[in-house]
């Protein structure tokens, strides 16, 4: 779900660069393990890179089956590390799936946590 400006609440339409980027970062061996463990991402402003971030960090608190799986947002500022995390919220919180995986209980100023995966954060 999108999250910002006239596009908020609207689903996703991955742009072809965005494709890329997600089927090289997910990309799994043949032991099911990830082939990339991290990754530097550049492209223009105004291009979708912390939408793209919030959705990452999403999948990886949620979607991957990590146990106890911690999201750290690392960026040049705290302005920019917010934004991210301002995105992943407005998801969750406009989302009903995700809105029950994570209860408002367990949705903090700098925190969110799944209960139902124990340590996750």
């Amino acid at each position: 779900m999108l999250t910002s400006n006239e596009w908020i609440g609207q689903p996703v339409k991955l742009l072809p660069w965005e494709k890329l980027v997600l089927l090289g970062l997910l990309e799994v061996d043949d032991d099911n393990r990830r082939t990339c463990q991290w990754a530097y991402i550049s492209v223009a402003k105004k291009q979708g890179k912390t939408q793209l971030a919030a959705w990452l960090a999403l999948w990886a608190l949620i979607g991957s089956a990590e146990p106890a799986p911690v999201v750290l947002c690392a960026a040049a500022s705290d302005d920019q590390a917010d934004l991210v995390f301002g995105a992943v919220k407005t998801c969750v919180e406009m989302s009903p799936t995700l809105s029950r995986l994570i209860p408002k209980s367990h949705r903090f100023e700098s925190e969110l946590q799944v209960p139902s995966i124990p340590g996750s954060r």
